[in-house]
């Protein structure tokens, strides 16, 4: 069973970005995303 959740994320500098969580129940993937990275893909 794979839990996850994306959220967006705006600080006081007005910059933003992503954070990926993904908890596959044996470890937990976190992943932040500047809006300016290109897209990415990433395996458990």
């Amino acid at each position: 069973m794979i839990r996850g959740g994306v959220k967006f994320v705006e600080d006081q500098n007005e910059s933003s970005y992503t954070i990926i969580d993904v908890d596959t129940g044996h470890c937990l993937a976190d992943v932040q995303l500047a809006e300016y990275e290109d897209p990415f893909t990433f395996t458990l």
